[in-house]
């Protein structure tokens, strides 16, 4: 059975208002009888309820610092976070920062001065790097929770993971272009930076599983070169171009990042949207046109803005109430379009 306020205050000798002085720790109540209150507050195991700790915790500002990549997803992650902000009964104070892709002394530097300042919690869009692991574990270790978003750091002890399950995704595209190719010929995957493609753990991990489902269920479709974009979108397209002159059958081409834009714009451009499928990610407007086109074949979504609110509302579920995620990965789905999807 659930202790009540006024089985305390009957077994302490007291007012209700003075047990309920005690757990607020409000002024009012002499040391002694305070200490006697909690003794018997702790020995009945007396938990407050959530509609309680709600109400408590109304009059406070949460301070939320979010710190993402300057890539695509930004702002759409960024849409996401402010709309659970905005819609919240909590008055949330957003401190919003962004640093380059692949620029890991710059995230570092942001997370710990964050680190050293009163927020209450951090969003996180992580380059993976050891450097930004050990900075997750040393804020974590202060009491500060981490929720990492659309990418993430799986060793760190962050409270969770929130966005798309990279693997399954990588298995889609692959089903998706061994079925656009007819399941054979010359296939290019373009991807953020393959010599250190640990700075970003979700497009590794496309690009990973992607060759080996192409390996194991469409062995007779090669993938001929490996392109590295590094979120540059004049390079992109450039690399784009001189892949088309240097391989002139090709038949496909995966995009497990951003800048896919550009690439729909090279293959446009140089006559060989009739012949080059193409599988992406998300689903951004240009991205959408491009597909309105038939430019682009197939894309993947994963609900970048429902990445963004998600993040939110976890941290807010464990400030306020304690809540932990009923999960370390809370993986958004993953969403199959086509040109008849958005027509």
């Amino acid at each position: 059975m659930r202790v009540t306020l006024k089985q305390i205050a009957e077994k302490a000798g007291v007012h209700i208002s003075t047990v309920d002085k005690v757990l607020h720790n409000r002024p009012g109540v002499s040391d002694a009888v305070r200490a006697n209150v909690q003794q018997i507050i702790d020995e009945l195991g007396y938990q407050p309820s959530k509609a309680g700790r709600t109400l408590q915790r109304m009059g406070k500002q949460y301070h939320i610092v979010v710190l993402l990549l300057n890539v695509d997803a930004k702002p759409y992650i960024m849409e996401g976070i402010r709309k659970a902000a905005d819609e919240s009964v909590f008055d949330i104070r957003i401190e919003a920062h962004s640093s380059d892709f692949q620029d890991v002394e710059h995230q570092e530097q942001m997370l710990r001065q964050t680190a050293e300042s009163s927020c209450d919690g951090i969003i996180l869009y992580p380059n993976y790097d050891r450097r930004i692991r050990t900075a997750i574990d040393e804020i974590v270790e202060k009491g500060i929770p981490v929720i990492t978003v659309n990418s993430d750091i799986r060793e760190s002890s962050r409270l969770c993971y929130v966005g798309q399950n990279g693997a399954r995704g990588a298995y889609i595209a692959g089903r998706m272009m061994g079925l656009l190719t007819g399941g054979s010929g010359k296939t290019a995957v373009i991807t953020s930076a393959i010599s250190s493609e640990n700075c970003d753990y979700h497009v590794a991990t496309r690009k990973r599983e992607f060759a080996a489902f192409i390996k194991k269920n469409y062995p007779d479709i090669r993938i001929v070169r490996d392109i590295e974009s590094f979120e540059n979108r004049q390079y992109t397209y450039d690399q784009t171009r001189k892949l088309l002159e240097e391989v002139p059958d090709l038949k496909g081409i995966y995009i497990t990042c951003g800048c896919v834009d550009v690439v729909g714009k090279a293959v446009q451009e140089a006559g060989r949207a009739a012949d080059v499928h193409i599988v992406s990610f998300e689903d951004y407007p240009e991205i959408l046109e491009l597909m309105d086109q038939n430019v682009i074949d197939c894309t993947i979504g994963s609900d970048l803005t429902d990445q963004g609110l998600r993040s939110m509302q976890i941290m807010m579920e464990y400030l306020v109430d304690g809540k932990k995620p009923d999960q370390k990965m809370m993986y958004i789905d993953s969403q199959i379009l086509v040109r008849e999807s958005i027509v």
